[in-house]
């Protein structure tokens, strides 16, 4: 994703990422593990995923069809939606 470099040092921002591609899953989960709580007691807080940008594991070929399309959306898997 391009973005100005120079304004963001300007505005003095921090980045922070995994990535994902780089870890496997047995890498990648310990990580998430340890950001776990900050999550759980608000110090951290995700960015705002619109409901259309929200898929379960069983709508997992639709997210990935959406990301392949160029979506601009973000997208998050949230656990099975109870009927």
């Amino acid at each position: 994703m391009p973005f100005d470099i120079f304004a963001f040092y300007r505005g003095m921002h921090t980045y922070v990422g995994i990535d994902s591609l780089a870890l496997g899953v047995t890498d990648s989960a310990p990580i998430f593990e340890a950001l776990a709580p900050g999550f759980e007691d608000g110090s951290l807080k995700s960015f705002p995923v619109e409901a259309s940008g929200t898929f379960t594991l069983e709508q997992a070929n639709d997210a990935y069809r959406k990301v392949l399309g160029g979506s601009p959306e973000r997208l998050a898997f949230v656990p099975r939606r109870n009927p």
